[in-house]
């Protein structure tokens, strides 16, 4: 496997730990936090990426909410069935027959291959589930925002991997935002991926 270029993660959060309501992925982040446009590195981060990874079901809900927080980058779209996108969306359809790791594990590598990046893998937990459990994030940024949601959709699903990871920064803003970035322990440890 090609792991010349990292798989990173940007998320917002609730203290309880679920990144969104059950269908409402944007609505719940409270007024007290920043415009993520404005905040939070954010420009930063998806400037540091060639390209976005995100599932059908998201791009769906980005649809609907007018939301496209990865400006001009290229986005390709994990999904079992065909969509139908919008023709202002640059996408590139990754087809996977079946939900297994090997399906993610050689669409990566295609990826890798084809964007010379970076992948900002974005959206539902489902993905970030199915790359986690083969091991393939390196980098996680989390954003913890100071709001309780008691239901909703989990951080990281029902993901039952054991991953060591290493604290590469952090930083505490002034609405109570907490933001972490953790790098994988094999990429940080081993001189080449596991």
């Amino acid at each position: 496997m090609n792991t010349s270029y990292k798989i990173k993660t940007f998320s917002f959060m609730s203290l309880d730990g679920y990144i969104a309501k059950t269908g409402n992925y944007t609505d719940w982040l409270p007024e007290v936090s920043q415009p993520i446009e404005n905040g939070y590195d954010f420009k930063q981060f998806r400037d540091s990426v060639s390209c976005v990874v995100i599932t059908g079901i998201y791009h769906a809900a980005l649809q609907a909410s007018d939301i496209w927080p990865f400006g001009d980058k290229m986005c390709y779209i994990l999904t079992s069935r065909s969509l139908s996108l919008s023709p202002d969306i640059k996408a590139d359809l990754i087809i996977t027959p079946e939900d297994n790791g090997r399906d993610y594990i050689n669409a990566v590598d295609q990826l890798r291959e084809r964007t010379g990046g970076d992948i900002w893998l974005a959206g539902d937990q489902s993905i970030i589930t199915h790359f986690m459990a083969q091991g393939l994030i390196d980098e996680i940024t989390v954003n913890v925002l100071p709001v309780t949601l008691g239901v909703g959709l989990p951080m990281f699903g029902s993901n039952k991997q054991i991953q060591g990871w290493t604290l590469r920064n952090h930083t505490i803003y002034n609405n109570g935002v907490i933001q972490v970035q953790y790098t994988a322990a094999h990429f940080c440890d081993s001189p080449q991926n596991s």
